[in-house]
């Protein structure tokens, strides 16, 4: 209803608190991964909690426009390493985060599912959000690169080379 409540997609200020909300497990199943890999569809796709994912995004909506988070934005297509790196270069802000290292490192930096959302703010404003609905702190905005520690893996790139990698990917669809 109020424009200037509007949420942003990127980070927004060095040393806020990033965190993963909703229930959200990701899957490989039909992801972007998979396809671009030419894995066949899945006979079935897990089953979805249509009442907690709508639960999740109604405590989003309001909590960005209560100003209670700087930035949300949804994991959809590409999983959570796509969700951060595209909150990373919307705002020229590297992060630090690190993801349960338990189970498979694909599924869970590429693996999709309804209901998840990565959203960044003061750590205070986090921890009221956290008496709304369930979440996990992930990380920290701040730096010129975004750093991904899940398990005894780590990913790190500049975001420099994520926005050349990124131009050269809108080049090929103009």
């Amino acid at each position: 209803p109020d424009v200037s409540r509007a949420g942003r997609l990127g980070f927004v200020e060095e040393g806020e608190t990033i965190a993963l909300v909703g229930p959200f497990s990701p899957s490989l199943d039909a992801s972007e991964l998979s396809k671009l890999r030419g894995e066949p569809l899945p006979d079935g796709l897990p089953e979805v909690d249509i009442e907690a994912v709508r639960a999740v995004q109604l405590v989003v909506r309001d909590a960005v426009r209560e100003g209670l988070v700087d930035s949300a934005h949804d994991i959809a297509e590409g999983g959570i390493a796509v969700a951060l790196t595209e909150c990373a270069l919307a705002a020229s802000l590297g992060a630090a985060v690190t993801l349960d290292g338990q189970g498979d490192v694909w599924q869970a930096l590429f693996g999709e599912a309804s209901g998840g959302f990565i959203v960044c703010g003061h750590a205070t404003a986090i921890a009221q959000l956290s008496e709304r609905t369930e979440l996990i702190v992930i990380g920290k905005v701040g730096g010129d690169e975004l750093r991904i520690e899940v398990g005894d893996e780590v990913i790190e790139l500049a975001l420099s080379d994520l926005r050349t990698s990124h131009r050269s990917l809108e080049a090929l669809f103009q």
